[in-house]
């Protein structure tokens, strides 16, 4: 994505996350964020929309991720209860993260003491991808 526009805030509960707009109605987020839920409202908000509003959602698949190092998948599919005020992301193919010039893919959330922005890159170093969080 090459765009701040598809960026998601996701709400539940206490928790805050960060995800983006698969489709027109289908957004991914972490599924740590909706974790402790329970019954609390789900809601998916596209700060970077000048009229942004949270729009309700729903947890339609969950990556099995419970909070153990062994788990799989911090990742949950949320539903959308109307469309997203923004077209969904394109992806790039797979082999584009070593291409040239290098890439530097960013990683975009809310953690706790920084402003919504992008607060890690990443770059290729030897055929692997190393982070470096920016956040201060």
């Amino acid at each position: 994505m090459n765009s701040a526009r598809r960026h998601a805030r996701t709400e539940c509960g206490r928790q805050i996350g960060a995800g983006f707009l698969m489709t027109g109605r289908k957004a991914v987020t972490c599924a740590h964020v909706i974790a402790d839920g329970g019954a609390a409202p789900l809601t998916v908000t596209f700060p970077h929309e000048a009229d942004a509003v949270a729009v309700p959602a729903r947890v339609v698949s969950h990556g099995g991720w419970g909070g153990r190092p062994t788990d799989p998948g911090d990742l949950a599919v949320l539903a959308l209860d109307e469309d997203a005020p923004v077209d969904p992301a394109a992806f790039a193919p797979a082999d584009a993260a070593f291409g040239e010039p290098p890439r530097e893919p960013v990683a975009y959330g809310f953690p706790r003491g920084c402003r919504p922005r992008p607060w890690a890159t990443c770059r290729p170093a030897c055929g692997r991808f190393r982070a470096a969080h920016v956040c201060s």
